[in-house]
């Protein structure tokens, strides 16, 4: 049985879940709200996003969180959420502290749907604003995928964040079809919560451009 979707017909095969060529006012509607849900995403984060400074005791020790004047003294509350109560002659200096910036030592691992390779594992690198993606996909033995990432982080801070991805891929499927390419995403990292959308161009079994999407869960830890 041909099971048709985005303009393709495929039988006994999974590579319809994957790649969809676009060809129709509404595959490119599709693609369209897709990214717009995650621009919007990443702006309403920029701007709700806390700002958080480096502050400075007396005693030469550094908190990093959020300052405030009550009735004449300092309130802070550190990144932890801990409270506390300074006199301003115990403050010697405040500045701002980008969080995103500072959480430069991280990893992450976790497992996707959809592309590259139907079911996927997925572990990386964060350095800053930039993420090193490594995924295999497999789905039974019909799939095989390999796919290599670089995102540079647009948006966002601590557990929310917003990326512009350039993936690196190969698909080889059971009926002898393969797919290479490269391509733009956005994607994005909601409390592990991972998703993104995007288009690819390649060589192979399927025609430029396609439609990319994947969405899962990713833990990103700091080391």
């Amino acid at each position: 049985m041909a099971i048709k979707l985005f303009s393709f017909e495929y039988s006994n095969s999974y590579e319809y879940f994957l790649y969809c060529t676009i060809k129709n006012n509404s595959e490119l509607k599709m693609l369209k709200y897709l990214i717009m849900i995650l621009i919007l995403f990443g702006l309403s984060v920029n701007i709700y996003a806390e700002e958080y400074k480096q502050i400075t005791l007396k005693d030469s020790s550094i908190i990093i969180g959020k300052i405030d004047v009550v009735d004449g003294k300092y309130v802070i509350t550190s990144i932890e959420n801990k409270m506390m109560i300074k006199e301003k002659s115990e403050v010697i200096a405040t500045q701002s502290y980008n969080l995103k910036l500072s959480r430069n030592n991280q990893f992450e691992v976790g497992a996707t749907l959809i592309g590259p390779g139907g079911l996927n594992v997925c572990g990386g690198r964060i350095v800053g604003n930039h993420r090193f993606r490594g995924t295999f996909g497999v789905l039974v033995t019909d799939i095989f995928a390999v796919e290599l990432e670089y995102s540079y982080q647009i948006a966002g801070e601590k557990d929310v964040k917003l990326y512009l991805s350039v993936p690196l891929g190969h698909s080889n499927f059971s009926d002898s079809q393969s797919w290479s390419y490269t391509g733009l995403n956005l994607t994005s990292n909601i409390y592990g919560f991972d998703i993104g959308a995007g288009l690819t161009i390649g060589t192979g079994s399927f025609s430029n451009p396609q439609l990319a999407f994947r969405i899962g869960y990713v833990h990103q830890f700091d080391f």
